[in-house]
């Protein structure tokens, strides 16, 4: 069992969340003069509770509950915010029904193995590899406090040629023509400047909610992609920063990404004259409602995007799957991956040969091909 303090008003106070009749309940304690008094009276708070083991009945906790306290003590703190909601929602929407009902200290590795060989048959190995890091985090910080002494998860091995592969068929890679329809479609409306650098630049929808005008280099021709926009269920709208240090990158602009971009300048220079003081001014974003505030991507975006395919659009996709549209035609150009990799922003080259290993294989079948006819 974990807490924290924070600051409120002069004052220092503590709190934690534990479980009691079935039921999560906080904690906090205030008055104290400095942080360091807050933390200490944290520290004697929480040996108290666990000495006296008033709260911690963890021999009754589930897996799904302890999943979830899990989440709102360690989660909370060291996720970002989409992280926090794909955890959520596999414990909810995964965990819960098949294995969550079992209590913490009688999971062992056979049920664990049994749950993910069964997800392999329906899920990709990615939606499959999150669903154990949520399992394996969870097992990790019940070791921390004592709770069990093995993870059990450690002795799981699944076969790794029995995830169903056809889950990436789904990413829906639009064509040459698909494209060009699109762009017709959209161009005039409000989704024109995200589709393009999207399909044009292979950003992610929380890439291009987040961009400023200060990503924007008009003499260089780059943009920076340094920072995300998430939705958060109790924080609102947050920026943060990208999930991992390769996804903050400089990108060489399109030149249609660049007029677009101008004539946006143009209108929100002269929104902002109209506004006046009541304009939005905490961040300078590029894609924005007139007023200069935010879009949100859960809440806003991704529900109007929807709407605009299903009443104008003759074919249907995902607003990712621009993203593999730009990926899948710079492989078929024969760009080097290692280029699309740091294009994309992936961590390591391999994720991105995974990812698009159809393309690649149809590669190298190209190119043995071109060997046969070379030496033939």
């Amino acid at each position: 069992m974990k807490g924290s303090v924070r600051k409120r008003g002069d004052k220092w106070s503590y709190y934690f969340t534990y479980k009691q009749d079935d039921k999560y309940k906080k904690k906090e304690k205030g008055g104290f003069s400095t942080k360091k008094e807050a933390e200490s009276a944290l520290r004697e708070a929480l040996h108290l509770y666990e000495k006296s083991n008033v709260i911690k009945q963890f021999n009754s906790y589930t897996l799904y509950d302890y999943i979830n306290y899990w989440l709102e003590n360690e989660g909370s703190r060291t996720l970002k915010g989409r992280s926090l909601q794909l955890y959520h929602s596999i414990n909810e929407n995964h965990i819960k029904e098949e294995i969550g009902f079992l209590k913490l200290t009688e999971i062992n590795h056979i049920t664990l193995y049994k749950f993910l060989e069964k997800k392999q048959v329906n899920y990709s190995s990615r939606y499959v590899g999150t669903m154990r890091i949520v399992l394996n985090n969870s097992f990790n910080f019940a070791i921390k406090e004592g709770i069990i002494h093995f993870n059990p998860l450690s002795n799981v091995k699944l076969n790794p040629k029995a995830y169903n592969t056809s889950r990436l068929l789904e990413a829906r890679v639009l064509t040459v023509d698909e494209i060009d329809t699109l762009l017709d479609i959209a161009k005039g409306t409000r989704y024109y400047l995200p589709i393009l650098i999207s399909v044009q630049m292979g950003l992610r929808r929380s890439e291009v909610l987040a961009l400023t005008w200060d990503d924007v280099d008009f003499k260089k021709k780059t943009l920076s992609v340094n920072k995300i926009l998430t939705d958060d269920k109790k924080r609102g709208l947050l920026i943060t920063s990208p999930k991992t240090e390769s996804s903050t990158r400089t990108l060489k602009m399109t030149k249609d990404v660049i007029d677009i971009l101008k004539i946006y300048k143009k209108h929100q220079k002269e929104m902002k004259e109209l506004y006046g003081d009541s304009y939005y001014s905490d961040h300078d974003f590029i894609y924005c409602r007139d007023n200069g505030t935010p879009i949100s991507p859960n809440n806003s975006f991704t529900p109007s995007f929807r709407s605009f395919l299903k009443n104008h659009v003759p074919f249907h996709f995902r607003f990712h799957d621009l993203r593999h549209t730009h990926a899948t035609l710079l492989l078929e150009s024969g760009v080097n991956p290692k280029v699309i990799q740091d294009r994309l922003g992936h961590a390591d080259i391999r994720t991105t040969l995974n990812i698009y290993s159809h393309v690649t294989e149809a590669m190298i079948d190209d190119s043995v091909e071109k060997f046969e006819k070379l030496i033939g």
